[in-house]
């Protein structure tokens, strides 16, 4: 659902799609939404194309100036890429309901109301209605960082760093162990979900505002305090809530892909994107990375 914050060897696909065989397909005309935290070069590597032709077929004239919500053509034969839209957006792989809110300043109850959602399931390529006090306001700019930064998901291109020895920390562990069992998912897959995406470190919080052992978006959280535990959780200071959240959301996946991976790779880059059979090489990185540690430590 992927931080900064994370490990500096951390991170942070379709249904019936095996996920050592899937590869994203990008066909020409694709384009890819500037997200916060992007940068060209992240862009460019994620796509297996340059920065020099991304700059030029999308006639950039500040290469350290990218705008949250643009579209950028990824090939030449990709239409004339659209700024955001005053009142709407299209829904883009990998999107969460979270993302899109904290993209436009908006929430998560918002955007459901605007478009009569009764549940943060969204689907590629659907065209979302947004509040109206937006409708006449551009997206905020984001600055690129500089070329040393690491991606919008805090991913770096490298495979993940798998430590020497296991990771500890006996509370955290006993807190999975009881609570993993419950959703009918692996203590050892959160274990590592945990590990990577935080260091079992209930302090860290993300620059998008996820939060937590599980680091948790806050998009997420209203979906699953409002919905599901029907109760106000404190995820941010309290380690049972967030992975309680955590646990109980991988096993939502799980149940929703038939997959063990597939949901890790959800956790990861987004439930519609996942069912849109579309994995992103750093999913599977981040995927492999998962279960490459439980695989390991906790078999």
């Amino acid at each position: 659902m992927p931080h900064a914050g994370r490990r500096p060897f951390a991170a942070a696909v379709g249904l019936l799609l095996s996920l050592l065989t899937v590869n994203a397909v990008f066909a020409d005309g694709l384009q890819h939404t500037v997200r916060a935290g992007d940068t060209l070069s992240g862009i460019a590597n994620e796509y297996g194309i340059t920065v020099e032709i991304l700059v030029e077929i999308n006639d950039i004239a500040d290469p350290n100036l990218i705008i949250v919500g643009d579209l950028l053509n990824l090939s030449a034969g990709s239409p004339p890429p659209a700024p955001h839209a005053g009142g709407s957006y299209v829904i883009q792989p990998g999107d969460t309901l979270g993302h899109i809110a904290l993209r436009f300043d908006i929430t998560v109850d918002e955007i459901k109301s605007t478009n009569g959602l009764d549940s943060d399931l969204i689907i590629a390529g659907q065209t979302l209605a947004l509040s109206g006090r937006i409708a006449n306001e551009q997206a905020p700019p984001a600055i690129a960082a500089p070329e040393a930064s690491i991606s919008t998901y805090d991913v770096p291109t490298a495979p993940i760093e798998i430590p020497s020895e296991r990771p500890q920390s006996p509370e955290i562990e006993a807190l999975i162990d009881e609570l993993a069992p419950a959703e009918g998912v692996d203590p050892g897959v959160v274990k590592s979900i945990a590990w990577i995406e935080s260091g079992f470190d209930q302090g860290v919080q993300s620059h998008a505002g996820a939060v937590g052992v599980m680091q948790l978006m806050p998009g997420t959280m209203e979906w699953l305090e409002t919905d599901i535990f029907h109760q106000e959780l404190n995820e941010d200071v309290s380690a049972y809530d967030n992975i309680k959240a955590g646990v109980y959301l991988l096993g939502f996946l799980q149940r929703q892909t038939g997959s063990q991976e597939l949901a890790v790779a959800a956790y990861y880059q987004g439930l519609g994107a996942t069912q849109q059979g579309v994995m992103y090489n750093e999913t599977r990185r981040y995927v492999e990375g998962v279960m490459a540690m439980r695989a390991r430590f906790w078999p």
